[in-house]
């Protein structure tokens, strides 16, 4: 199948809003002059967190060149629609206090620590480090830390913050999210 007319690879690393009407209306015309063949094979692709917060410049945990791949994913999805008989995307979100994030933890002039920061069962013992709000049982962040420590294969360092729910960052990346739509109202398959 052409690529859609809707569909710039250079504005894979751009922020902006859906243009679903155009897309819709694009989708409206192919649909008179094809009918897909859809491939006997079962082809399943799996995407694994193409969002904002990662694969657009500037983002806080933006990974080097991701909005290349992201031009490739969508290169590939509207190549091979036909063959393409599922797509799942799972998304990595966060809220503010998770126990790696900076805004969880507090030390006794109530300042957080820095991103990157290692938090050791040790720390929150000698009370270097405690939960910032009341309701999370420290017992509880002592366990998890101990069972951390103890397998040997991870210890607790603080992230920046990224992918929050909710916000910008926690959203597919404009381009990708109009191939996905795109297929779903070419295919009649929701993207999963």
């Amino acid at each position: 199948m052409e690529t859609p007319s809707f569909y710039s690879p250079n504005r894979a690393g751009e922020l902006y809003l859906p243009r679903y009407d155009i897309i819709q209306n694009e989708v409206r015309q192919l649909r008179k002059k094809c009918n897909l063949a859809f491939s006997s094979e079962k082809a399943v692709l799996f995407l694994v967190d193409p969002q904002v917060g990662f694969c657009i410049p500037g983002a806080s945990l933006y990974v080097n060149g991701a909005e290349k791949d992201i031009e490739r994913i969508c290169d590939f999805i509207y190549r091979n629609l036909e063959r393409i008989d599922e797509i799942r995307v799972s998304l990595d979100t966060h809220t503010v206090f998770q126990i790696h994030t900076p805004g969880f933890w507090v030390n006794d002039q109530n300042e957080n620590p820095n991103p990157f920061s290692i938090i050791k069962l040790e720390d929150v013992k000698e009370k270097k480090w405690r939960p910032y709000t009341e309701w999370i049982p420290v017992e509880l962040v002592e366990s998890y830390l101990e069972q951390l420590e103890t397998g040997e294969k991870y210890i607790l360092i603080t992230w920046e913050y990224h992918t929050q729910k909710g916000s910008v960052d926690n959203a597919v990346v404009p381009m990708l999210n109009e191939a996905l739509f795109f297929y779903s109202l070419m295919t009649g398959k929701e993207i999963k």
